[in-house]
C-alpha cells in the first residue's frame, strides 16, 4: 500500500544523522536518489535540507517526540 503512495514515505531514527529505517520507492522521484541509497549510508536525510532549517527541523522533531505527537 505504501509503494502505491505518491511522493515518498519514510521512517528514521531520532538521531544525528536522522538514520532511516524505512523509505518507500517514491524517493527517487522526489529526489533523484533511490531508497537504497539512503538504507545504505550513500545518502544522509539530512542532504535533503539546507543547512539554515537543521536547527528548526531539529526542535521541531524534538517537540513532537517529547509530546508524543506524530
Amino acid at each position: 500500500l505504501v509503494q502505491a503512495l505518491p511522493g515518498m514515505a519514510y521512517m528514521c531514527q531520532y538521531d544525528r544523522r536522522m538514520t532511516p529505517l524505512y523509505l518507500s520507492d517514491g524517493a527517487l522521484q522526489l529526489t533523484g536518489w533511490a531508497a537504497s541509497d539512503f538504507i545504505t549510508g550513500n545518502v544522509q536525510m539530512r542532504d535533503l535540507m539546507h543547512p539554515a532549517d537543521l536547527a528548526l527541523v531539529r526542535d521541531t522533531t524534538r517537540a513532537a517526540l517529547q509530546a508524543q505527537q506524530p
